[in-house]
């Protein structure tokens, strides 16, 4: 028999238990408040109002957080609709030519200033952009936006007339965003993370002594120019005209005045662009020592297995259900509608864009397998850097004449002449300043700056400019004091003459001098490897691939431009 105490404890219970709310029926109430907060986070981004789907995404995943990685999807894409907002205020300024982004001080412009505050708002939008993709990628899930996305830019174009003209493009695309759309997307964050490091990694800012300095560029670039129109009146022959050359080598004034001009400000940043570009490698494919393979087309050809991929943003259709990309398979993109300046108007295309890969279109698996074997040996070199023990290899211009050869590309293959060493690069990074030719006292007057030490070779010579031969040449001084303008104990460089290189431009009828340059640097902080014995003119018989100097530089070059003279041609005579 049940006691008094016993029983009121149980009539308690039952009675606390008929006041709490069903479990089932609090999360249903809580699925269909998440699912409304969805529907009006997603139709926020079809109206292209990035600022409420953000909120309402930020809302969504603390609601209910097993949808934090759609959530994620969401954040990202709105994002990106503020980055691409953000650019085309930029093309608009550019169209109307006028406005300036330029901070006002009263030092007069200051170009670093300049560039910190007209990229920091995209380097903000990218990090906005990079940590809600990792989470999605790593959640692998998918967002479905039903009215798709909406794509507004103002995009530059060439003209007839040499110039810039502006076009007018409104796009949607959609309707389903997954893994591989925001493997692109991470990747193109990276890449663009990558330059800014880079650029934003330099002193852009001049002292007055530049500004000076310009005036000696301007004159010399004003008596070529003049030369030039003089030769095509008849005014003068082509032995008295002035070339590029001279123009070239009169920029060397700009870094003998100012120590700091094209040097580093930030070293901080120069070391971070490895790093910014292994993540945008290892985004696009990567294979973990244990073999598992991850990467946008691994993600596409996965989705494509467990999904209808015909809505999707980005798509393999994977026709032979190979689990590969090959011949027949189908590459979507889903634009769904498109307004190029009233020009080209497409108001539905509900089924996107599919191309077929042809059945002429070589071994698309090996191209594949090879594309993923680069991305994985430039991943590898760059984890190198602080990773010494990781494997890899120098980046070689033969694995991209092996991608052209599988798929039966009508191009002709690059000389592979060059391979490049990323690890030792950016071990220690340089700035730009580091690589550039050196700058030499051309005159022996001291009061004169200095200029960038760059020869040439061509069929005509002029008197203008002695540092054009008219012959297959040596070049360079033995020995040249290098250093800026206030350097009170100039560096003495040594054994800098080269001897001729058996190739000559003017062999091939070229009238534009071909230059010779004396770099502080021939390997680029060894990054630079060359093996003369795939010279495309004058190959020595041995292979011997190895770090660049300064003839086996300029001989490259100079044979590269010989070979590809056709090419040249509406750039040189």
């Amino acid at each position: 028999m049940v006691g008094f105490r016993q029983g009121l404890l149980c009539g308690l219970f039952i009675t606390l238990a008929a006041c709490l709310p069903d479990a089932t029926t609090q999360q249903n109430k809580l699925d269909r408040q998440a699912q409304e907060l969805f529907d009006q986070a997603t139709a926020s981004l079809s109206d292209g109002n990035f600022r409420t789907a953000k909120e309402q995404f930020r809302a969504l995943a603390d609601a209910e957080p097993q949808l934090e990685c759609e959530a994620s999807i969401g954040l990202s894409l709105a994002s990106l609709l503020e980055l691409i907002e953000q650019v085309d205020d930029v093309m608009n300024v550019a169209k109307l030519g006028s406005g300036s982004f330029a901070p006002a001080q009263a030092g007069g412009f200051d170009v670093d200033s300049f560039l910190d505050g007209f990229l920091g708002p995209f380097e903000d939008l990218f990090a906005a952009i990079r940590t809600p993709a990792e989470r999605a990628i790593a959640g692998g899930c998918s967002l479905n936006v039903p009215a798709g996305l909406p794509i507004n830019l103002t995009v530059p174009v060439p003209d007839d007339a040499g110039g810039l003209s502006f076009i007018d493009a409104r796009l949607r695309i959609g309707y389903e965003f997954d893994e591989g759309f925001e493997r692109m997307l991470l990747a193109g964050i990276e890449g663009g993370q990558a330059l800014f490091d880079f650029v934003l990694a330099h002193r852009f800012a001049f002292n007055d002594d530049v500004a000076d300095a310009f005036e000696n560029i301007m004159d010399t670039f004003g008596a070529f120019a003049d030369s030039q129109d003089d030769l095509a009146a008849g005014a003068i022959d082509e032995t008295e005209r002035q070339t590029w050359i001279s123009v070239a080598r009169s920029l060397g004034v700009l870094f003998d005045v100012d120590p700091a001009f094209f040097g580093a400000r930030n070293k901080t940043r120069l070391t971070a662009v490895d790093d910014d570009l292994e993540a945008a490698a290892r985004t696009l494919f990567y294979r973990a020592p244990s073999g598992d393979e991850t990467g946008l087309v691994p993600a596409l050809i996965a989705r494509n297995a467990s999904d209808d991929v015909s809505d999707n943003v980005v798509a393999i259709i994977d026709y032979d259900h190979d689990q590969q990309l090959s011949v027949g398979d189908g590459l979507l993109l889903g634009l769904r509608a498109a307004d190029v300046s009233g020009q080209f108007v497409v108001g539905d295309l509900s089924s996107g864009i599919e191309y077929r890969i042809p059945e002429d279109a070589g071994d698309v698996r090996e191209a594949m397998r090879l594309v993923h074997e680069m991305l994985q040996n430039v991943g590898n070199a760059l984890e190198a850097v602080e990773q010494p023990d990781v494997a890899h290899e120098r980046v070689t211009i033969g694995q991209f004449n092996q991608i052209q050869a599988v798929l039966d590309l009508d191009f002709e293959p690059v000389p592979e002449v060059a391979e490049f060493d990323l690890t030792a690069y950016f071990t220690d990074p340089v700035p730009i300043r580091d690589l550039l030719p050196y700058w030499y006292d051309d005159d022996g007057d001291p009061t004169t700056p200095d200029v960038f030490l760059i020869e040439g070779e061509s069929e005509v010579t002029t008197t203008a400019e002695p540092w054009i031969a008219g012959e297959d040449s040596a070049h360079f001084p033995t020995v040249i004091t290098f250093g800026t303008a206030v350097d009170l104990n100039p560096a003495r460089i040594e054994d800098l003459r080269i001897a001729a290189d058996g190739v000559f431009s003017g062999d091939y009828r070229f009238r534009t001098p071909f230059p010779y340059l004396a770099l502080q640097d021939p390997t680029l902080h060894g990054l630079l490897w060359l093996d003369l014995s795939k010279s495309p003119v004058a190959p020595h018989e041995l292979a011997d691939i190895a770090p660049a100097d300064h003839f086996s530089l300029n001989k490259i070059i100079n044979a590269l431009g010989v070979h590809y003279r056709e090419a040249l041609s509406g750039f040189i005579d």
